[in-house]
């Protein structure tokens, strides 16, 4: 009995303990509970960003540095066994804006995982400033965390708004808005999304503008001759050593220095026997102005065998016995002891003065005009000069030679008549007669040679037929008559010897 009862009870265990175990395989109660998200990757190129997931907060954080993430991206995402997720892991999003999954256990639970993305970069991509219409481009250098920008002229600007670009979602301060002088150094603090910091320097190598407004040459061409200012920088002037010269209506050729500026315009015409005055403005706005300073210079610079007045160069080349007419400028002869010669190295022949005029012109300039005779015992040279001395000191002298001819000079000895009318023939009388005549009348000088007249080749007379030009005549071209001319005799050049007639 009591073994049969011990049997009893053990198979009645075992029965029992085998229906235990087949409920637990069946029932509700075995079913999973777990929802996680275990792992958290993006891939964007070759760069691939995992996230830090916070399971107590059911958070995913992804710091994607700078890379501008696209619209879609498929993640990869690996989470519990026996779970579910949606949306889809395989499905494509836009992480630009934070996803939320829910996980799914096997028992219905669920857990919502919010994925944020931070780009944790805290860089200044590119830093710009723009003045006077140009752009200058810093030069960042990560490693120093240091942004050079070679300007030019920066000096004369103390408030800029730089154009700044920096990482997405970061901030930098001071504002992109804010204004700087950027002739100091500038500090840049920029804060990434995730809250680091970076700290920027601004430093600016310039090349100032220039200060350089100087008048580096002024110079007046007038008659082809070429007249340069002396420029005193200190005192700023400019001064002009003229003579006769005609200075008021003329155009300068300046020079000033690169980079400046000059007012009035170099290119019109100003009057230089007044005081004119040229301002000239450097790059950086600094300015200086010259003033234009007239000094006339005692001369004698005409020499001519008429009274042209049109004539701009003299006439060098004389016979001895011929009329010379002459113009200087700060000449008084009625000072004592006053002369005018003509001398070489080895003669000096004082001249008589005719007709003597000294006026002081509009500007103050003593201008001084005469006649003169080149006498016959003047020896014969190429390399005479005409000089005015006070108490035989020279005071100026010509800067051209004159070239005189003693040996068979012609001599006018009579003319047949002393009143010419037009259609009569001038006829004169003399030795060594040239075949050429020039004959003054008003503004005009009417010039003939052989073909015009003739020499007799004794050369004792020469003959005019006067039907050539009608208004050398007074009476012909409505001037009072009769009118006092000079006939001059002239060849290749060299004035010969002066007659006066009437012309009538």
């Amino acid at each position: 009995m009591k073994i049969r009862n011990i049997i009893t009870l053990i198979l009645i265990s075992v029965f029992l303990y085998n229906c235990s175990n087949d409920d637990d395989s069946s029932g509700p109660q075995s079913l999973r509970s777990e929802n996680m998200i275990t792992h958290f990757s993006i891939s964007v190129g070759e760069d691939t960003f995992i996230g830090e997931i916070d399971q107590d907060a059911k958070k995913i954080i992804v710091l994607t540095s700078d890379i501008d993430l696209p619209d879609s991206v498929i993640p990869n995402i690996e989470f519990s066994e026996g779970a579910r997720i949606s949306p889809n892991a395989s499905q494509a999003q836009n992480f630009n804006n934070n996803v939320s999954y829910v996980v799914t256990a096997e028992n219905g639970n669920r857990a919502t995982y919010v994925v944020n993305i931070v780009r944790s970069s805290n860089k200044i991509l590119s830093f710009n400033i723009s003045y006077d219409d140009n752009t200058y481009v810093g030069k960042i250098d990560e490693s120093s965390k240091i942004i050079i920008i070679e300007t030019y002229g920066l000096e004369v600007h103390n408030s800029i708004v730089p154009d700044i670009t920096i990482a997405p979602e970061a901030s930098i301060s001071p504002s992109v808005s804010a204004s700087q002088d950027f002739n100091k150094e500038i500090v840049y603090t920029v804060t990434g999304q995730n809250g680091d910091k970076a700290v920027y320097t601004v430093k600016s190598i310039n090349t100032p503008l220039s200060s350089e407004k100087k008048i580096l040459d002024f110079r007046l061409n007038i008659n082809n001759k070429q007249i340069e200012g002396i420029i005193d920088h200190e005192k700023l002037t400019i001064t002009l050593e003229l003579t006769n010269e005609y200075v008021s209506f003329i155009v300068p050729d300046i020079e000033i220095s690169d980079k400046a500026t000059i007012t009035p315009d170099p290119n019109e015409n100003q009057d230089f026997n007044l005081p004119v005055e040229y301002t000239v403005v450097a790059e950086d706005g600094s300015s200086n102005t010259y003033t234009t300073n007239v000094i006339r210079k005692a001369a004698i610079y005409y020499l001519g065998g008429v009274t042209h007045n049109g004539s701009p160069f003299p006439d060098t080349k004389y016979f001895v016995r011929s009329t010379a007419y002459v113009r200087g400028i700060l000449i008084d002869l009625d000072v004592q002891n006053s002369k005018v010669v003509l001398e070489n190295n080895i003669n000096s022949y004082e001249l008589v003065i005719e007709e003597y005029s000294s006026e002081i012109d509009e500007y103050g300039v003593r201008q001084t005009s005469f006649k003169t005779n080149f006498p016959e015992n003047i020896i014969t040279a190429t390399d005479y000069k005409l000089k005015y001395k006070i108490n035989n000191e020279t005071i100026v002298e010509s800067d051209f030679y004159v070239d005189i001819l003693s040996e068979n000079a012609p001599d006018i000895v009579s003319t047949n008549q002393s009143t010419y009318s037009y259609m009569d023939t001038l006829i004169i009388e003399g030795s060594n007669l040239i075949p050429g005549l020039r004959i003054p009348v008003e503004s005009a000088i009417y010039q003939y040679n052989e073909s015009y007249l003739s020499v007799n080749p004794e050369g004792t007379q020469l003959q005019f037929e006067m039907n050539l030009n009608i208004l050398m005549f007074p009476s012909w071209a409505g001037r009072p008559s009769p009118q006092k001319t000079s006939i001059i005799l002239y060849k290749d050049g060299r004035y010969g010897e002066t007659i006066i007639v009437d012309f009538d």
